[in-house]
């Protein structure tokens, strides 16, 4: 059973508190803090934590379960290497929004998921419709057109 608004107001959701964590992580970098890079990814991997555990603490299922089994339970080979492979890109966007923009990694984290799909589907026999061709396609102008504008005047 499919609920589209539902399914809409989470995506919407998750679109807006993407892009205000992403202005408010590049403030933390770029502002006048003395962390440096691994200091500040170390304080909001913390944060993470802390968030995760909440979770868990307010889902009595959950809690019954890592009480038990253990936190890990359940963890596959396959889990572990998901899980590497978000840290290190975690890492990367760390140094992108140090030395870049918001936008150019919202592009780049864009460009990824084309290339990802596309190589799933070349590879994995995806099925890719209408609207993943659309979307790419809006991608690829838009990193283009980021690409081509020129800084506004005044700025290095």
């Amino acid at each position: 059973q499919v609920n589209i608004t539902v399914g809409l107001s989470a995506t919407v959701a998750a679109s807006i508190t993407s892009a205000l964590g992403g202005v408010y992580s590049e403030t933390l970098m770029k502002g006048n803090s003395k962390l440096t890079v691994w200091q500040r990814n170390v304080l909001l991997g913390f944060y993470s934590i802390v968030l995760g555990l909440g979770a868990i603490a307010c889902m009595p299922e959950q809690r019954h379960i890592v009480s038990e089994k253990g936190f890990f339970h359940g963890y596959t080979l396959m889990t572990c290497i998901s899980i590497s492979i978000q840290g290190c890109g975690g890492l990367i966007i760390g140094f992108v929004m140090k030395y870049a923009t918001v936008i150019l990694k919202d592009i780049a984290t864009s460009l990824s998921i084309v290339f990802s799909c596309t190589f799933s589907a070349l590879f994995f026999d995806q099925h890719l419709g209408a609207p993943f061709i659309t979307g790419a396609c809006m991608v690829m102008v838009g990193a283009w057109a980021f690409s081509m504008a020129k800084p506004p005047k005044g700025d290095p």
